[in-house]
């Protein structure tokens, strides 16, 4: 994490085996992000990029929070999954597909919330 004037950068890495559901399933990680008086930072922009080395997907993803006010002394991160309702893709063909999603939703996935002091 950097925390500077144009906001706060949460970058974090992901490695999984690939898989169509960890392919599916981590590129729905989000987090929430809330400062020691409650306020939650709103979510900017944000970027990723991977490869894949000996079968296992390497992903850096970043995502550029609003800023801090000075007196804050600690966020809360909660990560959080955002499945989709829907989801597509093109097969071979060029026709588009559903991918059946449903079977991931509601599954209960939860991750704990973690503090990080500021300096």
């Amino acid at each position: 994490m950097k925390i500077s004037p144009a906001g706060v950068l949460l970058t974090f890495d992901k490695v999984y085996t690939e898989s169509e559901t960890n392919d599916l399933l981590t590129q729905y990680i989000d987090f929430k992000v809330v400062d020691d008086a409650g306020n939650e930072l709103a979510f900017q922009t944000g970027d990723s990029f991977g490869e894949t080395v000996d079968g296992q997907m390497h992903w850096s993803d970043s995502g550029l929070y609003d800023p801090i006010k000075d007196k804050v002394k600690t966020l809360t991160i909660t990560p959080y999954m955002t499945i989709p309702r829907s989801l597509t893709e093109m097969d071979e063909e060029d026709n588009e597909v559903e991918i059946d999603i449903k079977r991931y939703r509601d599954k209960g996935i939860t991750f704990d919330s973690f503090t990080v002091e500021i300096p």
